[in-house]
């Protein structure tokens, strides 16, 4: 996808937002310091359990029998807005819905917990999660232990501050300057490369790389001066723009390209299902609304794929 994500107001997604019937409520808070689950209050969005509107009875027979009657606990990001974050004292966001559209269409019952990223992969890989709902792009070196359902394409950008009048155009702007990433996500992994196949390769200065918990810490960093600028997914550099009152700017340069999703452990029985559930909310238009409310429509996918 090379289509250029751009900022937009928040009342536009105010003004998008009418209530959708795919989330039974939203989930209580927890802290946004990346503890485990154990130590966080857990979100209990959960599904209707096979009453909802959008429960399909052909789908939810693919589900093993012995997931359908349990509560799952279910990974997502507590600080990444637009997809998913804590929002007065509730779990908001795009990747919120989907997961809760997915319960619903499956007749499952979903806990969201809320955490730093750092905690989600390795929380699939040691059973705390059954899945998470997180964006999480399926690389190769994290396929070797998860699969992962995608539901939305993603590209990767910088925000500065506009007093800095710094422009990053190309890959050469990015060489030399000190970026902040969330420390966990793949674009830290992205930017190393960067840094290693467009500078340091050709003779240029390294990018400076520093690791944050998660993407406010991030971008207080840019505001402060500790760092030249933030990079993570455009659409979510698009809110941190608008919310930052007109000291941000959003950069031009975008990059890496990637399909992104719910992660599941390897070989997971939900893995099918949910592919097949977010293909019947693509159908259904249920998928389109969401993404609309949310303002994210440039990353819509015609059709889910898993990827393994």
């Amino acid at each position: 996808m090379t289509q250029r994500f751009r900022a937009r107001k928040i009342s536009s997604l105010v003004a998008a937002a009418a209530l959708l019937l795919v989330s039974l409520g939203a989930a209580t808070a927890c802290s946004s310091s990346g503890k485990s689950p154990s130590s966080t209050t857990q979100a209990g969005a959960q599904s209707t359990g096979g009453t909802s509107p959008l429960y399909d009875a052909d789908l939810a027979a693919q589900v093993p029998e012995d997931l359908r009657n349990k509560t799952l606990d279910i990974g997502t990001y507590n600080n990444y807005p637009p997809e998913n974050y804590v929002e007065n004292g509730k779990l908001v966001g795009f990747d919120v819905e989907i997961a809760n559209a997915v319960a619903d269409t499956l007749g499952l019952k979903f806990n969201l917990v809320p955490g730093a990223f750092s905690i989600l992969i390795p929380g699939i890989q040691d059973g705390r999660f059954a899945a998470t709902f997180s964006s999480v792009n399926p690389t190769d070196e994290r396929l070797k232990t998860i699969d992962v359902v995608v539901f939305h394409n993603s590209l990767t950008g910088f925000v500065t501050k506009i007093s800095n009048n710094m422009t990053i155009a190309t890959a050469d702007d990015v060489c030399g300057i000190t970026v902040g990433v969330a420390a966990g996500t793949n674009e830290e992994t992205t930017l190393q490369q960067l840094s290693a196949d467009e500078c340091v390769a050709k003779g240029k200065k390294a990018v400076g790389i520093t690791t944050y918990p998660d993407t406010p810490t991030g971008v207080l960093a840019v505001t402060n001066g500790r760092v030249d600028a933030f990079s993570e997914t455009v659409i979510g550099l698009m809110q941190v723009v608008t919310q930052s009152n007109g000291a941000l700017t959003l950069q031009p340069y975008e990059y890496n390209p990637k399909p992104a999703g719910a992660a599941f452990p390897k070989n997971s029985p939900l893995v099918q299902p949910v592919a097949d559930a977010i293909n019947k909310l693509i159908e259904n238009g249920t998928y389109g609304q969401i993404m609309k409310k949310w303002d994210v429509e440039q990353a819509m996918v015609e059709q889910s794929e898993v990827r393994r």
